[in-house]
């Protein structure tokens, strides 16, 4: 959110103005920098109008506009103002302001509470111009994995996807916390069933519903015949699913790059999604879902390529990725609403609101 009004009040939005532009100029240019949102009373002394804060939305606009979308900029104050850092009395005072650009690492392929009966903190909906076409996993901060078979040419245009995180499942509805654009795509270009690295547009802040799955990217690691396995995915639409299976034994492929499965009922939703199986209490995707899983010569198992197959590719694209037990050293998500900047205005003066 943005405040903005005069501390002696007398200038401000009001009833009837609700949905209405925020705007700044920034030389010959107007720019939109917040929505008429509400306020207690009408121009009153210190208490100032509150508007919604555009850039805040700028992933979900470009997810639902698909042609001619909207120009965004990057506004430049003039300078901080005296009262950008107002707080109002009584008010104990305002928590340290953390980095979006640093947030904490969190362990990876921990879930606060055992969900493999319905959902992941790592799972995301990978959308192409607003439509959904493949499920993948948060592997880093900045990084979702999936299948490379979402993509229908080595050059995808990074604007036409957005990525959903954080799935939730409230009043039997499916819903997201956030969602993000991608900064870049890529995809590895091996012999077979092949990968896609997603670099989101920007890091994600690390919550309940947000998590980093574990990558099984060492030769030593192994799951066993037997070890229950699951994949997530969306199936034929009708909402996230989760198949069980068990680890079968390859009998007919090379087994230090594929792991075999009992026969799953894989649909095209599923696609991109992740195999995942429990070592030391910690979840570890071992594969990603193509279309192409190939069943073996014995008809009731299922073949799929590792990821440790893909580990070089790994490494170089996404660098330092969280490990087992690595604990938080903070929490990312708990940023201060203190506004370190204001947007000049001839005759309105932005606050911190609280």
């Amino acid at each position: 959110m943005i405040c903005a009004g005069l501390l002696e009040g007398g200038k401000d939005s009001c009833q009837g103005d609700s949905g209405g532009p925020m705007v700044s100029k920034q030389g010959s240019v107007w720019v939109q920098s917040g929505i008429v949102s509400f306020g207690f009373g009408c121009a009153r002394p210190n208490l100032p109008g509150v508007y919604s804060r555009v850039s805040q939305y700028e992933s979900w606009i470009s997810s639902h506009i698909t042609s001619d979308q909207p120009g965004f900029v990057q506004f430049s104050s003039s300078g901080l103002d005296t009262d950008s850092s107002y707080t109002c009395p009584g008010l104990p005072p305002p928590p340290p302001v953390q980095s979006v650009s640093n947030p904490a690492r969190s362990e990876c392929g921990s879930v606060p509470v055992n969900s493999h009966g319905g959902t992941w903190p790592w799972i995301v909906s990978i959308h192409k111009n607003g439509v959904y076409t493949c499920a993948g996993t948060l592997i880093a901060d900045n990084f979702v994995i999936t299948a490379a078979q979402c993509f229908s040419s080595s050059n995808p245009n990074v604007g036409d996807w957005t990525v959903f995180l954080g799935h939730q499942r409230v009043n039997q509805s499916e819903k997201f916390e956030m969602s993000l654009g991608v900064l870049k795509i890529t995809l590895s270009q091996m012999a077979g069933s092949n990968i896609a690295l997603l670099q989101l547009a920007k890091p994600v802040s690390y919550t309940d519903s947000i998590q980093p799955v574990c990558l099984d990217m060492s030769s030593v690691r192994t799951f066993q015949t037997g070890t229950q396995c699951w994949v997530a995915g969306w199936g034929e639409g009708a909402g996230l699913r989760n198949l069980e299976t068990q680890v079968a034994t390859c009998r007919d492929t090379t087994a230090s790059d594929h792991i075999c499965t009992h026969s799953m009922d894989v649909q095209q939703g599923d696609k991109g999604g992740p195999l995942l199986c429990m070592s030391d209490s910690f979840w570890f995707q071992v594969a990603v879902v193509t279309m192409d899983e190939r069943k073996s010569e014995d008809a009731d198992h299922q073949v799929f390529a590792q990821v440790a197959r893909f580990r070089s590719l790994i490494k170089t694209t996404v660098g330092d990725m969280p490990d087992p037990g690595e604990k938080n050293s903070g929490n990312a998500a708990g940023f201060s609403m203190f506004l370190s900047f204001v947007f000049p205005i001839t005759s309105v003066l932005l606050m911190s609101c609280f």
